[in-house]
Order: C-alpha cells, then structure tokens, then sequence
C-alpha cells in the first residue's frame, strides 16, 4: 500500500487584505480537507495576516520584499509531501487540491500545473487567457519546455529539495524555471482541469508593458536561461 501524502498549500502575500479571502474561502472548501496552509506575509501594512490567521493558516514573515522571496520562504517552511502553490488573489476549484493528490498517485510525476481563468475580464478577456493561454501552455510542453504557472502548481518536496528549490534570481519566471529543472528528476504534467480563477488586476493597467515583461522573462527563461533584469509591481 502506497504511503498517504501530506499535503502543503503556500500563498504569498503583500497587502492583501482587499483579496485574501476569496483563496483562502475557496481553500477552506476544498474538497481535499487534510493540509497545511501557509500564508507569507511580505512585509504587509494592512491586516493581511489578520485575516489569514483568521481563516486558520499559519503565518510566517518574510522581510525581503519580493514575490519570489516570500514564496521560496513559503516552501521552506512547508512540511508537506506535496508542496501546493497559488495566488493571494485567486479561487481554485473546489476539488483543486483533491485532483492535484490524485495526480501524485503516478509516482514518476514530480510536478502538476494548471491554468487560470480571470473574474471581471469579460468574454474577450477570457478567451485570450484560458483557450489562448491554455494552448501556448500544450506547445510549451509538447516541445519539451514544461511551462509551469505560480497560480497553480504542485511539486513534490524532495523533488524540489533535488533540483535546490526556488532560484531568487527570476524575480519574474521563477515558477517557469523550476519547471524546467524539475524535468530533469521526472515527469512534470500539464492539468488544464486544475484550474482556478484570478482578479483580473494586473492587467488592469498598463496591459502592454507589462506583456512585453513577460514576453521578454519568457524568451530568457526558457530558451536562453537567463533571469530577466526587471520585476513586476504588485498592482493594489
């Protein structure tokens, strides 16, 4: 009989008062009811770590300012088999958690992702971001570069532990170059079906610098290996 997994979900946080509790309502009614909830507050000065001890995660403080940052605390911290990630911002389905356990049931998968839909982005929106999005996501994959994504992704802890964790450099990709080392110990998965819905805020301003950022991390990378040279300002 295969040992059961314990299960770690990490989110990070930076003033997110306004949104924290749409991910963490939509945890609390997962489902998968067995796992550890992480919040890392990075340097908040509202009440984000109110809410989430609140909501019964536990908090940890990561001082060095960075999405990046607080997320790699995250999984220090995380005691789990399957180390879980999502956004502040997001609502995984019901039964994310549950399908991510049972795709660790293969024991050659290291890694699982998803893809993510936006609220209030309207049809358009939508279209260019769940189809559209889902589809580079296939021909990434398809052509050996498993393309992972922070707003849903799970990896195994010894996996992650084996190809040295998080790589700090990619203030912005970091999720994307993971996923490659990853491949390098296993099977790494696309679920287009482990889906979860975001705010639709980052592209709420300035939608074409912000395209190009992630165009330009993108082909560094994944085809070149380099971190890109510029980060992404949290949008409140």
């Amino acid at each position: 009989m295969s040992k059961k997994l314990s299960v770690s979900v990490v989110i990070a946080a930076y003033n997110e008062a306004k949104y924290i509790h749409t991910v963490l309502d939509a945890l609390a009614s997962q489902t998968f009811k067995d796992f550890e909830l992480i919040v890392v507050d990075n340097n908040s000065s509202d009440n984000t770590s109110a809410i989430a001890k609140s909501k019964g995660a536990r908090v940890v403080l990561e001082k060095k300012q960075g999405y990046v940052f607080a997320v790699e605390r995250g999984l220090s911290e995380a005691k789990g088999d399957i180390l879980a990630v999502t956004d502040s911002d997001t609502s995984p389905d019901h039964d994310w958690l549950e399908k991510v356990v049972a795709a660790f049931a293969d024991e050659s998968i290291v890694a699982v992702t998803g893809s993510v839909k936006y609220k209030d982005a309207g049809f358009l929106g939508n279209f260019l971001t769940y189809p559209v999005y889902t589809l580079f996501l296939w021909a990434n994959f398809l052509v050996g570069k498993p393309h992972m994504t922070g707003t849903s992704l799970a990896m195994r802890k010894v996996a992650y532990e084996k190809v040295g964790g998080l790589d700090t450099r990619y203030k912005i990709s970091a999720d994307v170059e993971i996923g490659l080392r990853l491949k390098k110990v296993g099977r790494v998965v696309l679920l287009p079906s482990l889906s979860v819905v975001a705010s639709s805020r980052r592209w709420s301003t300035q939608k074409g610098h912000n395209l190009l950022k992630y165009t330009k991390a993108y082909f560094g990378t994944v085809w070149f290996s380099k971190p890109p040279l510029e980060d992404l300002k949290p949008v409140r």
